[in-house]
C-alpha cells in the first residue's frame, strides 16, 4: 500500500513538473504557485528518509525539480522579454498600451520579491542571474515613465535657446510657438529667449502637438510637429542620446524647414529647434539612454 502511495507520489509530482517546464506564458500567480511546488517537494525530498526502504523511489524528482526550476527560469525570461514593448523599449516594435506597461511592472515586482527567495537558485546560475538582470534592466524604466498611483509621470517641457547659426536662423523664421499643453502660454517670439523657459507640463503618456509659425497672426506659414501618446519616449527616440548635454533632463532636436528659402548654399533654410523635458517630481531618478535604448 505504502509503495503505490509513493508511486502515485511521484508520478503526480512529476508530471505537475513536466508541466510547468513546458509553460510558455507565465502571470504572477502562476510564478507563486510554481515557487510553492518546488518548496513542497524539497521539502517531501528531505523529508524522505521516513519512507524507509522506500526513500529511493521519490528521488528522481530531485533532478525532475531541478530541470524544471531551470527551464522555467529561462521560459519566464523570455515570456518576460517578449512582452517588452515601446515605451519600455526605446528599440522596441511592439507599442505597450499604459495597461500593457502596468502589467509589466506587477510581473517584474512579483519577480524581484520571488527571485530573492532561495527555492529559485539552481544549478546553473546563468539563468537567475539574466532573469534578475531583465528585472533590474525594465522596472527603472517603467517607474521614470509612471508613478506609484500608476499615472504617467508628469514633465515640463523647455524650450532651449539655440546655439549654432543654422539653429538661430530657423529660429529667427519660425518665431511663434504654441502647443497643446493644457494651460500652457504661447511664445510669440523665440529669439527672445536667453535662457531655457517652460513651456508647460505633460504626462509622458500623452499626445503633444508643438505649432511653429513665422508670426503669431501667420497661420499659412504653420508647421506642426504631431507625437501621438507616449510623446516624451517618443521624442526622445526620434532625436536620439543627447541626455549628457544636460543633467536632470531629457534633451532632443527637432528638425525644422522653411522650403520657401534657401541658405547660402542654395538648401533649403533648416535647423534644429532644441527642447528639454524635466521630470515634475525632483526625486525622479533618470535611466541612462543606452539601457532605455537596449
Amino acid at each position: 500500500m505504502k509503495s503505490d502511495f509513493i508511486n502515485n507520489y511521484v508520478s503526480m509530482v512529476s508530471l505537475k513538473l513536466s508541466s510547468i517546464s513546458s509553460q510558455t506564458h507565465w502571470s504572477p500567480a502562476e510564478i507563486t504557485n510554481a515557487r510553492t511546488l518546488f518548496m513542497n517537494v524539497v521539502t517531501d525530498i528531505g523529508g524522505r528518509e521516513v519512507l524507509g526502504q522506500q526513500k529511493d523511489k521519490i528521488e528522481p524528482l530531485r533532478g525532475a525539480l531541478a530541470t524544471c526550476k531551470e527551464t522555467s527560469l529561462i521560459s519566464i525570461n523570455r515570456d518576460l522579454t517578449s512582452k517588452i514593448g515601446f515605451p519600455i523599449s526605446l528599440k522596441a516594435q511592439r507599442e505597450a498600451s499604459l495597461k500593457d506597461v502596468l502589467d509589466s511592472r506587477r510581473m517584474l515586482k512579483t519577480l524581484k520579491t520571488e527571485l530573492s527567495l532561495p527555492i529559485w537558485e539552481s544549478e546553473n546560475p546563468a539563468s537567475l542571474k539574466n532573469l534578475r538582470k531583465s528585472c533590474d534592466d525594465y522596472l527603472p524604466i517603467i517607474n521614470m515613465l509612471v508613478s506609484d498611483t500608476d499615472e504617467p509621470t508628469k514633465w515640463e517641457l523647455y524650450f532651449v535657446p539655440p546655439e549654432s547659426p543654422d539653429d538661430r536662423t530657423i529660429v529667427s523664421v519660425y518665431r511663434f510657438l504654441k502647443t497643446t499643453i493644457e494651460g500652457a502660454q504661447s511664445i510669440d517670439d523665440l529669439t527672445r529667449i536667453r535662457q531655457p523657459v517652460a513651456v508647460g507640463k505633460k504626462p509622458a503618456g500623452d499626445a503633444l502637438t508643438l505649432t511653429f509659425q513665422k508670426s503669431s497672426i501667420d497661420a499659412s506659414s504653420a508647421t506642426n510637429l504631431v507625437v501621438k501618446d507616449w510623446w516624451l519616449p517618443r521624442m526622445v527616440r526620434d532625436s536620439g542620446d543627447h541626455r549628457g548635454e544636460v543633467l536632470g533632463a531629457w534633451r532632443f532636436r527637432i528638425p525644422l524647414a522653411d522650403p520657401s528659402q534657401k541658405n547660402s548654399k542654395g538648401e533649403v533654410l533648416s535647423g534644429l529647434v532644441t527642447f528639454e523635458a524635466r521630470p515634475a517630481d525632483p526625486k525622479a531618478v533618470l535611466i541612462k539612454y543606452e539601457d532605455w535604448a537596449r
